[in-house]
């Protein structure tokens, strides 16, 4: 139960006090090392309504007289760390809460000042910290648009000879109404914000502050603390102002709560005695004595052995709790240590070594230019095994990525790379299913926007139907006196009309290629420099990129190059396919008109034939007199001989020599000529789309992108660094205030986190 309080087995206060002094001096001198800013340490928050008590409390505690007023009321955290010490000082400052901006930050660590403790007037105080936190002054109508509460923290740092150690923080006090223009319900909100931010700590001893004169189990304190500690191990209850407890039903209700037997917390109760206003200007000592006589007096003196009783029983009480506390949270305070330190050593390292020296910082960027390269070579290799990084991002697997978009190019370039559809059969579609395509980065278009080309162009399929009309236009605005044939620039007029989506299409693979290769770059020299963004930046902004823009540029003027050549030259090949295209399109011709003159299938007898079925039963020997004195009709059919064994021999058609002349005449000479022209630009298109796309991607994309000296993958290297002098080295590699701030910062961390863990041991 919570009224049998035993104080270590019967120990009495004296030795309660002395045996948990010890962890408390370790708890602060962990607080000193700065440890409470890397890792939650044991401490005391006072919660409580405005008018609880909550000053009274604090001023039992701490040995501060707090000041009482509304415009005094506690409006931050106020963290009080107390300590004995041999001399006596009082520091005050703020610590800047983490969502202020950088110059409000500034600001309010320049705030602090210290003063002699006999000295210190917290009103005073708060009212600075108030007006340096740009608060509200609540007597100034003019200053309504202030905020009322702040997230800042106020630190008072105590040390004197008669000090006990103790960490306390105060936070406002929690309300349910807002007061007419003073508070309002988002006031009441970051209130509770604050409460709940500090008592949710695990290592946070909560002082739910309660007046006697109400009921304690109504009470917004014990309400909250509940929600975070809902088995009461951290949570002790604080009666203030018994002597406003007159009636004998009230007194007797607050020594039970003492006893435990009224709404038992698991911690208990304990009871102080606010200073009267009588006793406004009375002393320390005058203030515990007027306190010890009160609680002297019946019905009070009743619960005097429960060591429940004013300050000096709240003091031990806190003491032990803390004490209890830390030994039973010992082990995990110092693998948290260990922990942080084992963090902020390996922080310190990705700095890598102090490069105020030219040497240094030399010798920093050639790491990372080693390192660059290193997975530049594995990843223009494909040789992905030993290195994690190409194992879970996409981005670093670059030749898999360029392979992908060379085939999706290809593929586009076949199926739509020609304006009007030929006539007759279409090529298979080529490549993967559906063609690869890149998201857009936003970094390298901020970056290379105005180098990008053709980036969000879509290629339309070729119109179907119309390039024989196109052609016999073209034929009959550039003919000439010749007969039988066609000029030269006929055939160039109509290759260049049916390439016209080359140029998109080859200039926006080379963007897409290029926004891979960059993103590549990037990540990559993000990943070298292993936090480093002032040297990432400068590298990545200042030193590379304009030699990076001008490899992209190399590439895409190549391109340009090729396609001028390509589109603007006389049409012109020594490729034998060109001949073989040109035959197999003139067969193709001769087969349809074939089939033309045999008439449809839907015509034709079982064996193929429009005639007699017995003449496809002729014996393969008996050869085509045969075939023609079997077809007395002279109808043509295609036939399939028979071999002895029974099994198909060879396929053809039988076309009588009536018929010869009607496959190749009753043609004019336009048609033949556009015939002509349209199998001969279908031949040599065949081959100028295939010598491109090889030569595109053997030149562009793998000499100028990838492969050459002056590729973007060989523009790091350590060479480069080398060849840098001091002056851009420092403005690269060396180290900004920031960096030098950061690396103090964690050298002192480290320093301090090991001699946390010694302080541990010697505590053990």
């Amino acid at each position: 139960m919570a009224g049998k309080h035993n104080h270590h087995n019967g120990d009495n206060p004296a030795s309660v006090w002395l045996r948990d002094d010890a962890c408390m001096r370790t708890i602060e001198k962990l607080r000193v090392l700065g440890v409470a800013d890397l890792i939650p340490l044991p401490q005391v928050v006072v919660v409580g309504d405005p008018s609880s008590g909550k000053s009274s409390v604090l001023e039992c505690v701490t040995g501060l007289a707090f000041p009482r007023g509304p415009e005094l009321c506690t409006r931050y955290a106020t963290q009080i760390a107390c300590r004995r010490d041999a001399s006596e000082s009082v520091q005050i400052s703020i610590i800047p809460s983490q969502d202020s901006n950088e110059d409000r930050k500034e600001r309010l660590k320049k705030f602090g000042f210290s003063v002699k403790k006999n000295d210190l007037e917290l009103a005073d105080v708060f009212m600075k910290a108030n007006e340096a936190m740009q608060l509200r002054d609540i007597n100034d109508a003019d200053a309504s648009k202030l905020p009322i509460f702040a997230e800042d923290i106020l630190k008072i740092e105590i040390n004197s000879p008669d000090q006990y150690h103790l960490t306390i923080i105060d936070v406002p006090g929690i309300f349910r109404t807002p007061t007419k223009g003073l508070t309002t319900n988002d006031d009441i909100a970051v209130v509770r914000n604050i409460v709940n931010r500090y008592i949710k700590d695990q290592r946070t001893i909560i002082l739910a502050v309660i007046p006697c004169n109400v009921d304690a189990s109504t009470q917004e304190a014990l309400t909250l603390a509940k929600e975070v500690d809902p088995e009461g191990l951290r949570t002790i209850g604080v009666l203030t102002k018994p002597d406003l407890a007159t009636e004998r039903v009230t007194q007797q209700i607050v020594c039970e709560l003492i006893e435990g037997k009224r709404h038992p917390l698991r911690l208990g109760y304990c009871v102080v005695k606010n200073r009267s206003d009588d006793e406004g200007a009375s002393t320390k000592t005058d203030r515990n004595s007027s306190e010890k006589a009160f609680f002297s007096t019946r019905p009070w003196n009743r619960i005097k052995s429960t060591f429940r009783i004013g300050v000096s029983g709240l003091g031990i009480r806190l003491r032990e709790l803390l004490g209890d506390l830390f030994k039973k949270d010992y082990k995990n305070i110092e693998a948290n240590i260990r922990h942080r330190l084992n963090n902020t050593e390996t922080l310190l390292s990705r700095l890598g070594p102090s490069r105020s020296r030219a040497d240094a910082q030399r010798r920093y960027l050639a790491n990372i230019a080693s390192g660059f390269q290193e997975v530049c070579i594995r990843a223009r290799d494909g040789n992905y095994s030993g290195m994690g990084m190409f194992q879970y991002d996409v981005h670093f697997r670059l030749i898999t990525c360029i392979v992908n978009l060379n085939e999706a190019f290809n593929k586009d370039l076949t199926l739509c790379g020609h304006t009007l559809e030929f006539d007759g059969q279409s090529e298979e579609e080529v490549g993967p299913g559906p063609g690869f395509r890149v998201p857009m980065d936003e970094q390298s278009t901020r970056c290379l926007g105005d180098i990008l080309k053709h980036m969000d162009y879509e290629c339309p399929k070729p119109v179907q139907g119309l390039l024989l009309n196109r052609i016999e236009f073209l034929f009959h605005r550039s003919r000439t006196a010749e007969i039988g044939s066609f000029p030269g620039s006929l055939l160039a007029q109509a290759f260049k009309e049916q390439t016209q989506r080359w140029a998109p299409l080859v200039l926006k693979h080379v963007s897409q290629v290029i926004v891979v290769i960059h993103k590549f770059i990037r990540i990559t020299l993000q990943r070298k420099c292993e936090g480093d963004s002032n040297t990432f930046e400068m590298l990545h902004n200042h030193l590379l990129l304009p030699k990076l823009r001008a490899a992209y540029q190399r590439a895409l003027d190549h391109a340009q190059f090729l396609l001028e050549v390509e589109l603007s030259g006389q049409p012109y090949t020594m490729n034998h396919y060109f001949d073989s295209n040109l035959q197999v399109s003139q067969a193709t011709r001769l087969q349809q008109a074939i089939n033309k003159a045999i008439g449809p299938e839907s015509v034709r007898n079982i064996d193929g034939a429009t005639a007699s079925k017995s003449s496809t039963n002729a014996s393969p020997a008996s050869g085509e007199n045969t075939l023609g004195a079997n077809n007395k009709n002279e109808t043509p059919f295609d036939f399939t001989s028979q071999q002895e064994d029974g099994s198909s021999g060879a396929a053809g058609w039988w076309v009588p020599k009536s018929m010869l002349s009607k496959l190749t005449t009753d043609r004019s000479n336009a048609k033949q000529v556009r015939e002509d022209i349209h199998d001969a630009l279908r031949s040599y298109y065949m081959v100028a789309r295939r010598r491109f796309v090889d030569v595109v991607l053997q030149q562009v994309i793998f000499h100028f992108l990838l492969d050459s000296k002056t590729s973007p993958l060989k523009t790091f290297t350590p060479d480069l660094v080398m060849s840098l002098d001091d002056t851009m080295l420092k403005m690269i590699a060396g180290e900004n205030a920031a960096m030098r701030d950061r690396r103090e910062a964690l050298t002192q961390n480290i320093l301090n986190l090991k001699l946390a863990l010694q302080e541990l041991e010697d505590t053990k």
